[in-house]
């Protein structure tokens, strides 16, 4: 028996919470929540290589922060901020057409 593609509720599930959960812990998600969509057999290794070939695929980094600051801005959402700033960056890096 083949795996069907991911469906659109699947894919929507990869996007939603890639930044919050491992690959694994999204791929078992998959398996318990839509079954009728993939008949279990999501995988890590299937999620990953879904994500690559996304229009937008996501880069997970892992970035080591000082706990003293970390204590300070624990209750921000750190992914938002970092993305924010990101493209803060870059927009002020690109010369102006």
């Amino acid at each position: 028996m083949t795996v069907k593609e991911y469906s659109d509720r699947e894919q929507d599930y990869i996007r939603t919470n890639a930044g919050d959960m491992s690959w694994s812990e999204i791929a078992n998600n998959l398996n318990k929540l839509f079954p009728e969509d993939n008949e279990g057999k999501r995988t890590r290794s299937g999620v990953v290589a879904w994500n690559a070939q996304d229009k937008n695929p996501l880069v997970r980094r892992q970035v080591m922060i000082p706990k003293d600051l970390y204590d300070q801005v624990k209750e921000i959402d750190l992914s938002e901020f970092i993305c924010k700033g990101l493209e803060r960056t870059v927009k002020k890096s690109k010369p102006s057409e």
